[in-house]
């Protein structure tokens, strides 16, 4: 694979030296290259330091890198504006606060238009959980999830998630997204990022996930309540972690449902749920601060 390297400014140097990636131009706080034939503007709101700002940058062309070789592909057609906002609340609440909504659980988006050759367009606004968020959306500008389960695969599973679950509207790409998002991690290297840890993390909020959406059964008795998908991100991901086993590889909703339904992880999730119904009934943890962080893992100037 040819090396690129082509440096229009020294402040950007360091940003990404290795294959595929074409640095053209870096003013304040805004970087400009170009990989696999995608433009990337990225643009930085109160990340002052440089270093933090370097780290995202290789990280962004790294996971492209790495989505463009799983998929086979060289180029790609279409320009990508990456907004990185360094807002510092965490995603955490009291025990009797706590609901399934986008305040205590996204931290990011991705907006790619009808026309699809058109400038796409990710916003990570939260600095909790950020590097994660990153490439998670990453693989939402790429359509990398439907690499990995077509789109009618998708609704077979959304069907099934919807009847079995109680879940309204279930976005079931948004847990292949989110699985995939912790292997890409794991590929990426980075040092603060140990992938046994964040599994274990992972499968340690599903039983609070369950009970936060007004749910004491497994299977949910009660409609599984939420606003955005906490169920695809904290249910349906750990499900897919173990069937996928670090590995990345084609899978059909049959494969996903049969595991989900299987007694080992049937048991294990409600292991879980009883481990977590027995410390948040309790009336004096009811004031209880909960992180509803996804993976342990973030960069900003402090560190």
């Amino acid at each position: 694979m040819r090396l690129y390297n082509i440096v229009m400014s020294r402040n950007v140097s360091s940003i990404i030296n290795y294959a595929n990636t074409i640095i053209i131009s870096q003013k304040g706080n805004s970087y400009l290259f170009k990989i696999h034939n995608v433009i990337c503007n990225v643009r930085y709101y109160e990340y002052n330091n440089e270093r933090d700002r370097e780290l995202f940058n290789k990280y962004i062309g790294k996971t492209i890198n790495i989505i463009a070789k799983i998929m086979n592909k060289n180029t790609f057609n279409f320009s990508l504006v990456i907004k990185i906002v360094n807002i510092d609340k965490p995603k955490s609440g009291l025990v009797k606060d706590i609901t399934l909504d986008a305040d205590f659980i996204n931290s990011g988006y991705t907006m790619i238009p009808y026309d699809k050759s058109q400038e796409r367009e990710i916003v990570v606004y939260r600095r909790e959980e950020n590097i994660k968020v990153l490439v998670h959306e990453l693989i939402h500008a790429f359509e990398f999830e439907y690499f990995i389960l077509n789109h009618d695969e998708v609704d077979i599973l959304n069907t099934f998630i919807h009847d079995k679950y109680k879940v309204e509207d279930p976005h079931s790409f948004e847990g292949i997204c989110d699985a995939l998002t912790v292997i890409i991690l794991d590929k990426l290297n980075i040092p603060k990022f140990s992938y046994d840890k964040a599994l274990k993390h992972i499968w340690d909020k599903i039983g609070q996930i369950i009970y936060f959406s007004g749910n004491k059964n497994w299977p949910p008795i009660n409609t599984f309540m939420q606003t955005t998908h906490g169920f695809e991100y904290y249910i349906l991901k750990p499900v897919i972690l173990d069937l996928l086993n670090k590995s990345i590889r084609k899978l059909t909703a049959k494969d996903i449902i049969n595991h989900l339904e299987s007694e080992s992880i049937k048991q294990r999730i409600q292991n879980k749920l009883s481990s977590s119904i027995y410390i948040l009934d309790d009336p004096k943890n009811k004031d209880l601060n909960i992180s509803m962080k996804m993976v342990e893992l973030e960069y900003h100037e402090d560190n």
